[in-house]
């Protein structure tokens, strides 16, 4: 432990590397294994966990307000999930990237503000600045989304089972499930739709919440 008051807490727990000031500050011992093998690297990184364990925590404030009791997270970036807490299995590296994640498991968000406003959706994959980014007053409590490309699919609020490939493609879908959209802004009107097919640059559906569309072409250029 390296910094000032890192692992301040920390009594009988094993394993650890608290490097920075008030790195794992709160790290306690629970029951098996609870508080052990974590490492803690960068000013207050997971300065409120608790008994979480196994855990690859780096930059500055990274899960910095979150009292963790999660496992097995890999997670890098200056407030990357901030306000974390018994979420596991996740990967998260990025400014801000799911900053306002707390339960989830088995997501990944890679890039700047990619999954910010994810707070328990699960087995999520956002990789690219802003994407999958959220609904900004509730959160983001969809499962099995795939965002792939800036700011994709980045309105997302409860949807699942969609995919949204290229910059800007979905990008003001909240709440369908089972969309695909791939091409930059394809798809880009769908609000709450489902089952719709978006294919090319700037192809839009003819409607903002039907479901079972399906279109492919360029602009208003349309070959299906």
């Amino acid at each position: 432990m390296i910094g000032y008051k890192a692992g301040h807490c920390a009594d009988e727990v094993l394993c650890n590397v608290m490097i920075g000031r008030c790195a794992g500050f709160c790290t306690v011992c629970g029951t098996t294994c609870q508080g052990d093998t974590n490492v803690y690297i960068g000013n207050e990184a997971a300065k409120h966990a608790t008994t979480a364990f196994e855990n690859i925590v780096i930059g500055d404030r990274t899960v910095g307000n979150g009292a963790m009791t999660g496992k097995r997270n890999i997670i890098m970036g200056w407030e990357a999930a901030c306000n974390f807490t018994s979420g596991e299995y996740n990967v998260f590296f990025g400014t801000s990237a799911a900053g306002d994640a707390t339960t989830g498991k088995s997501n990944v968000a890679l890039g700047p503000f990619a999954g910010r406003k994810l707070s328990t959706g699960c087995w999520n994959t956002f990789v690219g600045a802003y994407s999958g980014y959220g609904n900004a007053s509730s959160g983001g409590t969809g499962h099995y989304n795939t965002a792939l490309g800036v700011t994709a699919i980045c309105s997302l609020q409860g949807g699942e089972h969609n995919i949204g490939i290229g910059h800007w493609s979905g990008k003001v879908l909240t709440s369908g499930g089972e969309n695909i959209f791939i091409g930059r802004s394809a798809g880009d009107n769908v609000t709450t739709g489902s089952k719709n097919i978006a294919i090319g640059c700037n192809v839009e559906l003819a409607s903002a919440t039907g479901s079972s569309q399906m279109i492919i072409g360029n602009g208003t250029s349309w070959w299906i």
